[in-house]
């Protein structure tokens, strides 16, 4: 895997099975992932086919997976 100037040599860019599980984890299709993050489902899909993804989105993304799980657990 080569690295992105993003991310810092001490934080390699996720892998593709990480920006998979992470979609996965929260039950969302590709459009949907995207649409959380207000990208394009095809760089979605893109970094799901090895493209390097951007620290930010990363984060972002997470930071997205986490609040809807916390959300669930939430009772109402």
């Amino acid at each position: 895997m080569t690295t992105s100037p993003q991310f810092p040599r001490k934080y390699p860019p996720p892998s593709v099975a990480e920006i998979r599980a992470l979609r996965e984890s929260a039950g969302l299709s590709v459009a949907a992932m995207a649409n959380l993050c207000s990208i394009a489902p095809n760089s979605w899909r893109k970094w799901e086919d090895g493209a390097i993804m951007p620290a930010p989105i990363w984060k972002l993304a997470r930071m997205v997976v986490e609040q809807m799980k916390q959300a669930e657990k939430k009772p109402p």
